[in-house]
């Protein structure tokens, strides 16, 4: 990383939360039973920093999880350009969903 601030860092931020959320509260490379010590965190942010992709959200089906995913794309030039762009995605998501078109969650 190097250290550049943009909008991808923001839609990074974002697509953190919503793989959090979708994946129960458990953040990316902990388990749900890991504790979060300092250990746990080296070993996650070192998976992340090799660019290792994250785990499939638990509960996200595919096609939300391609939204998720390229929202928190390891090359900030592989994200959406703007906050503005997956909250496009996410719109459109929803409006695919809201039509049954799309199958969204998987039971945990």
């Amino acid at each position: 990383w190097g250290g550049e601030q943009s909008p991808a860092c923001d839609v990074y931020s974002i697509g953190l939360v919503l793989y959090t959320a979708l994946n129960g509260g458990v953040m990316p490379f902990f388990s749900s039973d890991t504790e979060h010590t300092p250990e746990a965190r080296a070993h996650a942010l070192q998976s992340r920093m090799k660019g290792t992709e994250f785990p499939a959200a638990s509960t996200a089906g595919r096609e939300l999880t391609d939204v998720v995913n390229r929202a928190i794309a390891f090359q900030p030039e592989d994200r959406y350009a703007k906050p503005a762009a997956l909250k496009q995605a996410l719109e459109a998501f929803t409006v695919a969903y809201a039509s049954g078109a799309v199958i969204s969650f998987k039971q945990p």
